[in-house]
């Protein structure tokens, strides 16, 4: 009997085990993805955005992205409380639009509210509702578009820590309500347009850049700030514009006693009344609230600028006073909250040699050259940007050189870019093809948009098909029958080439559309790079020292490039290689050696007691350019060590160049073109030796 016992007891322990497997095994747990995308057409993840909201998960931490394609959403939108860290991205902010048409007044369909009442009221009739903390939305369109029917909201936010940037928020009364005192909000390059108090509520909030349209003789904002607030609403280079037969506006009224605005470096139209400000009088609850009002101006300008008339009880801004008036002082709060720093952006800096040949010099041969009083993109203006960089790629993948991707081309420009598309001058040449692929994938994590992410690839295809087989790149491609068929370091083309496949190498988040296999044939592409660099090192009489600007493709030798550039031990390309090899991480014995090489040579080839001056000097017009200065070696025994660009190959004697090609060695014995055209000394190498002793600390004993 107990071993029957035993025996029931042992296999219900077994069924139990296994069932406990089982179970184990069947439960899959919840994935809540980082990215979601919305289409109308069922493409994406969910056909409306709410449905999208909803999936997110509760209380989040990490930001969750939701890319709505371009349509128009019949929705009226609720973020709640508890779906925090929400990011809304539409494809277009002209196209993919957010629309409702509730009033205040108007019956609730359904019957009653949650509170018992059969009609909207001005706070429940937006379009959109945020009260989740840390939302974000960009590029897309939110309208109510109920008519002038009283107060609509198109937005209404509750929430903090909110940035809204390159948004149309639409309406009429009572468009935009930021809510509560606790609230933080941020507005980057939007367009508001409403009439009456469109901008009201009790928040603090700052406004850059915006776009503030009046469409009827009323009042711009309607404050309520509270007394214990710092700041209320804050302008920034905003420009308020009307409809053409407005002319009597309000830059505000107060809604409550301590309603605090400021208007800083915006541009006022003739539609601002020169009163200014309205105290709102007739309000029996808070008869004299302009005794407690503040509101403010500092250095505005337009025609609805002139403080003149300004009513006594508004105030001009001393410029001491200004000082405190920064976003981040004003948003700051105990968790110093900056959204400034969070905004992406495309950085011009990489572009800056392009844009500056093409502002700088009228070429001829330029499918478009720039025209004068051409407004610029500003770097947050991503989808503008990318959709320039698109219109330059040429159909082998590459670009061009020396235009300006920033600039806000005319529609003309743009056709005869589109029509050249054909002309495959392509290269790598002042930062050419590798930055516009890094800005690319900046555009397409940032937006979603299937055609960044495609003109990625391509500009990537365009750079493997490039390369030599020994790992060189040219400085054009398709090759010519020239210098520019060389292996290039000139101006930092191969590291910018090299640093691009780095990142990708190492699974930087921004390339995550890259597949493995592709990601494969990156690193192939990067290992024979490295390996180029390290083959490439000049050794003169059996001791490694630097880099030449150009070799030749086939035999590695150290060639010449343009006619003022000699084959020779270049120290400012040498330096920014060195740099590079210096940043990767586990360097192998190869990469150590070259830097250690290179280092002592930087410290041999020192140049003490040495200035180069700018001084002024007749115009000078030739062919290549215009010259009104000069340089001049001048002997200073506080200078810094400096370098020459060249070093002659075995000698290792400081040599320049004149546009014959002929050596000489002395900078007064270049002509004044060049003398004052050409970059002939750097102190380039003093980065390096810099860097050296942490990189040592590190790498010295492998």
């Amino acid at each position: 009997m107990r071993k029957a016992i035993k025996g029931i007891f042992f296999v219900s322990f077994l069924l139990l085990s296994f069932g406990l497997r089982a179970q184990k095994q069947i439960v899959t747990p919840v994935v809540f993805p980082s990215k979601l995308v919305v289409s109308k057409d069922g493409t994406g993840n969910y056909k409306t955005i709410q449905e999208a909201i909803n999936s997110v998960r509760d209380l989040g931490q990490k930001t969750v992205r939701i890319f709505i394609k371009n349509g128009i959403y019949h929705e009226k939108i609720i973020v709640p409380t508890y779906k925090t860290n929400i990011s809304l991205i539409g494809e277009s902010e002209d196209s993919t639009i957010i629309t409702n048409n509730d009033f205040s007044g108007k019956p609730i369909p359904c019957g009653n509210d949650g509170m018992g009442k059969n009609k909207f009221n001005t706070f429940n009739s937006y379009t959109v509702l945020v009260e989740g903390n840390d939302f974000s939305a960009s590029n897309l369109t939110i309208e109510n578009t109920a008519g002038a029917v009283g107060q609509a909201l198109a937005l209404h936010v509750s929430a903090d820590r909110v940035t809204i940037k390159h948004c149309k928020i639409l309406g009429n009364q009572d468009t935009l309500y930021l809510a509560t005192e606790q609230s933080r909000q941020y507005y980057q390059d939007c367009y508001i347009e409403g009439t009456t108090d469109f901008i009201f509520g009790e928040a603090t909030a700052v406004f850059e850049s915006c776009t503030i349209k009046s469409k009827t003789n009323s009042f711009i904002t309607a404050a309520a700030t509270k007394q214990s607030q710092v700041f209320g609403f804050v302008f920034f280079n905003c420009k308020l514009v009307a409809n053409t037969e407005v002319n009597k506006v309000y830059l505000g009224r107060p809604w409550r006693p301590y309603a605090k605005t400021v208007f800083i470096h915006c541009e006022l139209g003739n539609h601002i009344d020169p009163e200014g400000w309205n105290p709102w009088k007739g309000d029996a609850m808070f008869p004299d609230k302009e005794k407690t009002t503040f509101y403010a101006e500092y250095l505005n300008i337009g025609e609805g600028a002139n403080t003149e008339k300004r009513i006594s009880w508004s105030s001009q801004l001393t410029d001491k006073a200004a000082e405190k008036y920064t976003t981040a002082q004003i948003l700051g709060g105990k968790d110093k909250w900056n959204p400034e720093k969070n905004i992406v952006q495309i950085d011009p800096r990489p572009f800056a040699d392009n844009a500056g040949h093409w502002y700088a010099i009228f070429d001829k041969t330029n499918i478009i050259n720039a025209l004068p009083g051409r407004p610029k993109h500003k770097p947050t203006e991503i989808i503008a940007i990318a959709n320039n960089i698109l219109l330059f790629q040429k159909n082998n993948g590459g670009w061009p050189k020396n235009y300006d991707v920033f600039a806000n081309l005319s529609a003309i420009q743009e056709d005869s870019v589109r029509n050249a598309k054909k002309n495959l001058n392509t290269t790598f040449d002042n930062g050419s093809t590798y930055t516009q692929i890094a800005a690319l994938a900046i555009a397409y994590d940032e937006t979603n948009i299937e055609k960044y992410k495609l003109a990625a690839i391509k500009g990537l295809d365009f750079i493997l098909a490039a390369q030599y087989s020994n790992g060189g790149w040219p400085q054009y491609y398709p090759l010519e029958t020239n210098y520019s068929r060389c292996i290039t370091f000139n101006d930092g083309a191969f590291e910018g080439i090299v640093s691009l496949l780095k990142a990708i190498k190492e699974a930087s988040p921004i390339y995550d559309f890259l597949d493995a296999n592709y990601r494969n044939k990156i690193t192939v592409a990067y290992e024979k790079a490295i390996d180029c660099i390290i083959k490439t090192q000049i050794n003169d009489k059996g001791i490694p020292t630097a880099w030449c600007q150009q070799y030749n493709e086939v035999s590695l030798e150290p060639a010449w490039a343009r006619k003022f550039e000699p084959p020779s031990i270049c120290n400012k390309e040498s330096a920014d290689l060195v740099l590079f090899l210096m940043d990767i991480q586990h360097p192998s014995k190869e990469i150590i050696a070259a830097i250690k090489n290179a280092v002592q040579w930087f410290e041999d080839s020192k140049i003490y007691n040495t200035r180069i001056n700018t001084i002024s000097a007749s115009r000078l017009e030739t062919p290549f350019r215009i010259s009104e200065t000069d340089k001049v070696m001048v002997i200073d025994s506080l200078a810094p060590p400096i370098w020459t660009r060249y070093y002659e190959l075995k000698t290792h004697k400081p040599i320049f160049c004149n546009r014959d090609s002929k050596i000489v060695y002395s900078l007064a014995e270049v002509l004044r073109e060049r003398r004052d055209g050409y970059a002939w000394y750097t102190y380039a190498p003093q980065q390096v030796i810099n860097a050296y002793p942490t990189w040592l600390k590190t790498n010295g004993s492998n």
